[in-house]
């Protein structure tokens, strides 16, 4: 068994714990840590043991350490957790918590023990009169709490989110692993909602619900948050800023990551409430068995029952989203739904998706407000094929006050890139291949200014391999193209100063078709291969 010594190490065995997964623990382990706290702080020890326990409160100047067979579990009685703490308005259901910090300073979670929040054993359908409910106890919320270390510790089967902290600063989750995928949504990973200084690495989660969830939801900003060498695996994001999206969100980083088995996004970038999001990079990751690796979306959703917001909707209308400066560089990703998987199944069975109707790359804005300047470099996207054109859509729906998942939609006319109400975008050296045929364009483009497409690579096919739509300030250059194909590029609608050159024509038959609206003055030819 694992030991500590030393005057301000408190053994929650010698305060009266069990740690037989029997009796609750949660006074003798809360008169520990208040005793800890009392004497200026220090370590509360958890020897081998499971100690039942409802809410407990971590204060200033102490770490909980757990031993390595060493579990926190969480009561099946709704009654032994607090609800004092309110989260996000949409989420009533969720003010309750096994772990909880409120306006505390250096505050620490160590050793290799297990935080089990008993999802699978505790089945929270009925409070403790038997009235049916849906609160869902979280693993941990942490609120305005400074100097935050988690690390080495294992979560297991949160009922609700995993790790939320709210208002903190000066975070380190390091060697955490969260594995939390019981039967229901919304089992995150770490919610870090308006914090800053945040620091996340060489960490694994395995989530139902979003992995790893950067929010905003209050006029603050989310800010210098970095995230690096981690694998995650999710049903639905393994990285996401939002959706709630009040405030902002600025100089964050994603590097030297894996992210697996994404079957609804692996990376969702979204601004819909009013705020802002700028200064994001995202490199050298690789993703494998997931659909739709990026999804940057702008819009303005203001709906009160969907707004993600701790402030009245009327504090926060009227105010306008913006997207500006984003990276994305070296990234390899296999895109593929993984039919074995549950929530595959799900999107088959309830919305009528198809292995066929896999996700690319999609940035969108809305009429009246563009995502600005974003790149992407050295890029290498491998995609399934197999989608008849007349399977995916001639229109693309606004839904801008709609929820923002790439899911809603449906199948995109381009099955590499579909960029609409953009700005200032960069594709340089990416590379788009398909396992199988696919009868949709690679890359769809709608009112967007100031594009460029520098060594993409393409799969040739019937269909264009380039679509434009009221385009302005267009550069098509060294592109590559496998396979024949009938044309390079179509240009419909209102065109504007662009220059295709330095491009491999030789397995297409001709190099654009233009609309009748279009003035073909406006598209130079130039210094191509034939």
């Amino acid at each position: 068994m694992e030991k500590l010594s030393g005057v301000n190490t408190y053994n929650v065995r010698d305060f009266g714990a069990k740690g037989d997964g029997v009796q609750i623990d949660t006074e003798t382990i809360q008169e520990t840590i208040d005793r800890c706290a009392s004497n200026g702080g220090g370590t509360v020890l958890f020897p081998n043991g499971v100690y039942l326990t409802g809410t407990i409160f971590l204060k200033t100047n102490v770490t909980l350490h757990l031993a390595p067979d060493a579990v926190i579990a969480g009561s099946g009685r709704m009654s032994d957790y607090c609800d004092k703490f309110v989260g996000e308005r949409f989420l009533d259901g969720y003010d309750r918590m096994l772990i909880c910090a409120n306006n505390q300073k250096n505050i620490s979670i160590t050793g290799t023990g297990t935080i089990n929040g008993m999802a699978e054993t505790n089945v929270f359908l009925k409070d403790d009169e038997g009235n049916d409910t849906t609160e869902k106890p979280m693993l941990l919320r942490f609120i305005n709490c400074s100097r935050v270390n988690i690390t080495g510790v294992v979560c297991r089967e949160s009922y609700a989110w995993g790790l939320h902290l709210v208002d903190c600063d000066h975070v380190w989750f390091d060697k955490v692993t969260v594995d939390s995928v019981a039967k229901e949504i919304c089992n995150d990973g770490f919610d870090i909602e308006d914090c800053h200084d945040v620091f996340i690495s060489n960490c694994e989660l395995r989530t139902s619900d979003d992995s790893i969830c950067i929010k905003s939801t209050c006029l603050k900003t989310s800010y210098n948050i970095t995230v690096t060498n981690c694998v995650a695996s999710s049903k639905t994001a393994a990285f996401k800023l939002g959706t709630g999206s009040v405030g902002g969100f600025r100089n964050i980083t994603v590097s030297n990551c894996v992210f697996h088995h994404c079957n609804t996004g692996a990376v969702k970038l979204i601004m819909v409430d009013g705020g802002y999001m700028e200064n994001i990079s995202i490199s050298n990751i690789v993703m494998d068995k997931v659909d739709g690796p990026f999804f940057i979306r702008l819009a303005d959703r203001q709906d009160e029952m969907r707004i993600e917001s701790r402030l009245p909707l009327s504090e926060i209308a009227n105010r306008k989203s913006y997207v500006n400066n984003i990276n994305i560089s070296n990234i390899i990703a296999y895109v593929h739904k993984d039919s074995d998987d549950e929530w595959a199944r799900f999107f088959v069975e309830e919305w009528g998706m198809t292995q066929k109707a896999v996700w690319g790359i999609m940035i969108a804005g809305i009429p009246g407000a563009r995502v600005e300047n974003v790149t992407f470099n050295n890029v290498r996207v491998k995609f399934p094929g197999g989608c008849e054109r007349g399977e995916a859509l001639d229109m693309v729906q606004e839904l801008e006050h709609t929820y923002p998942d790439q899911s809603n939609f449906g199948i995109l006319p381009a099955y590499g890139a579909y960029v609409r109400h953009a700005k200032g975008i960069r594709f340089n050296n990416v590379a788009f291949e398909l396992e199988k045929s696919d009868e949709r364009t690679a890359v769809v483009c709608e009112d967007v200014e100031d594009i460029s497409f520098d060594g993409l690579e393409m799969v040739a096919g019937e269909e264009p391999l380039m679509s434009f739509k009221d385009i302005e300030r267009a550069l098509i250059s060294r592109c590559r193209i496998n396979g024949k194909g009938d044309c390079f590029a179509e240009f419909k609608g209102e065109i504007k100063d662009v220059l295709i050159t330095g491009n491999d024509f030789r397995n297409i038959k001709s190099d654009v078709v233009v609309g009748e609206s279009v003035d073909a003055a406006e598209i130079r030819i130039e210094g191509n291969i034939k």
